[in-house]
């Protein structure tokens, strides 16, 4: 995994990925320690039949203990370089706390718009003016349309005492 697909992750999630390669190689320890233990015996038989005189049969048990080197030098480096990925990793997690820690503004948008009412208008759902705002325009239009009426009154007045 590279580091953007981790940073992708949240903190939970990735602290689950960590363990997971942590006990995968916990496995690869255990794993080593085994083939040191089978190594131990077969390099006790490779002694043991040369002291006896058994060329052909210490040769066997070389050409084993070979492979068996050969099979834990692989672990050996599949398990380092797990680790130092594993390094790595860990040390991107300050920056999923700093992100978790971090505000979301369209959250925060969402939390205040409900603190406020304002969502539970469906018009400001849906674009339109929140309650207070759309109280204010009805406001403002009835205090022009008492205007304007008074002012036809009295131009009405106006025109019946001239004429």
């Amino acid at each position: 995994m590279d580091d953007a697909e981790f940073l992708a992750l949240d903190l939970e999630s990735a602290r689950d990925y960590l363990l997971a390669w942590a006990t995968t190689i916990k496995r690869y320890d255990q794993d080593i320690a085994a083939l040191d233990e089978t190594l131990g015996t077969w390099r006790s038989r490779v002694e043991l039949a040369a002291s006896k005189g058994q060329a052909e049969l210490s040769e066997a048990a070389r050409a084993k203990a070979g492979e068996l080197e050969a099979q834990r030098a692989g672990l050996v480096m599949e398990k380092d370089g797990l680790s130092r990925d594993l390094s790595r990793l860990k040390e991107r997690i300050p920056y999923l706390k700093a992100k978790e820690r971090s505000v979301d503004p369209d959250k925060l948008l969402a939390e205040l718009q409900v603190l406020t009412g304002d969502v539970l208008d469906p018009a400001a759902a849906e674009g339109s003016l929140s309650t207070p705002a759309l109280e204010r325009e009805l406001e403002k239009t009835e205090k022009q349309a008492k205007a304007e009426d008074a002012l036809a009154e009295l131009k009405k007045r106006m025109g019946e005492g001239t004429a």
